[in-house]
């Protein structure tokens, strides 16, 4: 016999409401037949014949008034449903109950109370039954198959995991049991599932239940928290995912709650820092906006950011065409509306670079285009010079002759007593765009960026790549400690420093405590399903040119200033160069760097940064004084 769900439509409505007005005419024969404790006289048999058809015409009108005729499914009855029955049981009750006295004389009125209370009783009886049916067949159901696994978080996104892997048997999953450090929920049911214990209680759990897989369920949960329940999850070994926040789902457009990994992000130990946008998109809407390396992951991620102010027109930069070809191509598809000119060209080019401002008149400049990897730019201090001081020098100084309002350049904490060549050029760009400042309108400022996860230049996508061929996995010094940051993050700050500085200033994110990187990659192993130094190894490979086992903040002379907001920090220098005293340095790098001399390079590096010293054999002192309680896990 086919069920329900499996007739035609029109057929299964009308079988549903056949029952529904069958189940409240019997509880109004019912109601009238217990008024007379089942003997009514021959008087009243008639009265009762007389006042059927008006109830039965009363509650096929009430039931089809609140949409319960036939049309709502019986198998997921709940709270409005049940109150919709109650209003519903309560207009047939109230209007035949008037209409039957109106027209019948001699009957009797208590039968209408007692009618309203079985209707209401057998309605919810019937409703109800379909659905702990249906409900103990997918239970049933459920225990049969899947992979077991162990929610984490007994609340509503818990409840509805559960109730989805229930429901859907591709998802392929079998709960076994919640596990909550709420103390009230401790040993207490779910929908059917037992609160087994706390976080502390995984190693034990899920040897017991031969657990696969435990899910995080707790939208909301801090990254902090998230680290905590990972860090409990270390001895059992076993794959980790998460549910995304509600927001996310309703994002995609679809009601499944898609378990997603747990990534490194997750892990970072602090709360992402958020920024109000609407001081943003009010600076750069109808606004001619350039970006230099546009490209790269900060650089793209500032076009989408920007494309989605509404500018006026969005001018993309790089000297590879590829990374631009495929960023055009996606912000044509993201915000056809925005208008985008793709340029190639080499920031160090001044005919190029002024073709493009004489071109374009961009309003906004953003400078991302770097020469970034440490080792790279040891072996090759030219090009740092010629892209990272000369290049930077050149777009701002035709910033500078056009008008341009804003320039924000993308410096790096490694600028800060730099010991590599790159970090020193950084350091060189700052000081040009501090003493430009003092002879122009438009607003330098800079932002410092510690490592950016997820970026060409972060370890964590070298780390993966090592993960997934088997190890082992490189950490450069076991004491190596870093700041990091999202690139939402990142470009969020780069936007906010566009639009809150007043020129002269150095921006940089309140990025909490600097994270081991020996640490992100045992993190990074275990997320992956594997053991660290078992099935994964883990190799140390000595400090390379040009690092440092611990990166800083603000450098000598720089004092902290005030923002309105409680995640960004600005650095004011006191006495900034002027161009007099820079300009001739920057003339002798790009000769220098034009003939190739690596050693005069690196001398001329030396004079205009005299903190520039390379490596320091101090630095494990700097790591203990800065960061102790980094030093002592690292013991």
């Amino acid at each position: 016999m086919k069920r329900a769900r499996e007739l035609p439509v029109p057929l299964a409505r009308a079988l549903k409401a056949a029952v529904e007005v069958g189940t409240v005419t019997a509880a109004f024969v019912l109601a009238y037949l217990l008024r007379f404790d089942f003997a009514p006289g021959s008087a009243d048999a008639v009265r009762l014949w007389q006042a059927l058809p008006i109830a039965l015409a009363a509650k096929a009108i009430a039931l089809w008034y609140f949409g319960l005729f036939g049309n709502w499914w019986w198998r997921y009855v709940g709270i409005p449903d049940l109150i919709r029955i109650a209003a519903a049981v309560t207009l047939a009750s109230v209007g035949g109950g008037v209409v039957t006295l109106l027209l019948i004389a001699g009957f009797p009125r208590s039968v209408f109370g007692i009618d309203w209370a079985l209707s209401a009783l057998l309605l919810l009886g019937v409703t109800g039954a379909s659905r702990i049916l249906r409900e103990w067949g997918v239970v049933s159901e459920s225990r049969r198959g899947g992979r077991p696994i162990l929610i984490v978080g007994a609340g509503e996104a818990g409840i509805r995991l559960l109730q989805e892997a229930r429901g859907n048997r591709q998802l392929r999953l079998r709960p076994v049991g919640f596990v909550d450090d709420d103390p009230a929920k401790a040993g207490g049911w779910v929908q059917g599932l037992r609160v087994l214990g706390t976080r502390h209680d995984f190693p034990n759990l899920c040897s017991r239940l031969h657990v696969e897989e435990i899910v995080i369920a707790i939208p909301s949960a801090a990254r902090q928290q998230i680290r905590e329940i990972v860090d409990a999850c270390k001895a059992t070994t076993l794959p980790i995912r998460i549910v995304p926040p509600t927001r996310d789902i309703l994002a995609r457009g679809c009601g499944e709650t898609r378990l997603r990994n747990v990534e490194i992000e997750d892990l970072l130990g602090r709360p992402a820092v958020k920024f109000e946008m609407a001081a943003v998109e009010a600076a750069f809407r109808g606004r001619t906006v350039l970006v230099t390396g546009a490209g790269g992951s900060i650089g793209s991620e500032l076009c989408r950011q920007v494309a989605s102010c509404k500018p006026a027109r969005l001018v993309l930069l790089d000297r590879y065409e590829n990374t631009l070809y495929y960023l055009e191509n996606e912000l044509r598809d993201r915000c056809p509306d925005v208008p985008t000119s793709s340029v190639i060209a080499d920031v160090s080019d001044a005919t190029r670079i002024a073709a493009v401002f004489a071109a374009h008149r961009p309003d906004v400049v953003f400078h991302a285009a770097a020469m970034k990897h440490v080792p790279l730019m040891e072996s090759n201090p030219g090009e740092a010079v010629r892209n990272n001081v000369i290049g930077t020098g050149t777009v701002a100084e035709f910033a500078l002759r056009n008008g341009v309002e804003r320039f924000v350049f993308i410096s790096t904490d490694k600028a800060i007593r730099p010991t590599s060549v790159m970090g020193c050029t950084k350091r060189i760009a700052e000081l040009v765009l501090q003493a430009l400042q003092e002879r122009s309108e438009t607003r330098f400022v800079a932002v410092r960026f510690g490592n950016v996860l997820g970026s060409e230049g972060s370890v964590v996508p070298l780390f993966a790549r090592q993960i997934a061929r088997g190890g082992p996995v490189t950490v450069t010094h076991p004491d190596a400690v870093r700041y990091f940051m999202l690139i939402p993050e990142a470009v969020h700050l780069v936007l906010h420093a566009a639009v809150r500085g007043k020129g002269g200033e150095i921006f940089y994110l309140d990025m909490g405590e600097p994270v081991r990187v020996l640490d992100l990659a045992i993190d990074m192993i275990r997320l992956s399903g594997y053991r660290p130094y078992e099935d994964v190894d883990v190799q140390f490979t000595g400090l390379r040119a040009g690092e440092k086992l611990a990166e800083e903040l603000r450098a000598d002379g720089e004092r902290l200033g005030e923002t309105d907001h409680p995640g960004l920090r600005v650095l004011l220098n006191g006495r900034p160069p002027t161009w007099e005293d820079i300009e001739p340095h920057v003339r002798e790098l790009a000769r220098a760097a034009g003939r190739n001399d690596g050693a005069a390079v690196r001398a001329l590096l030396r004079r205009v940064v005299p903190e520039y010293t390379g490596v320091r054999p101090d630095d494990v002192a700097i790591v203990a004084e800065a960061h102790p309680a980094v030093v002592e896990r690292s013991a």
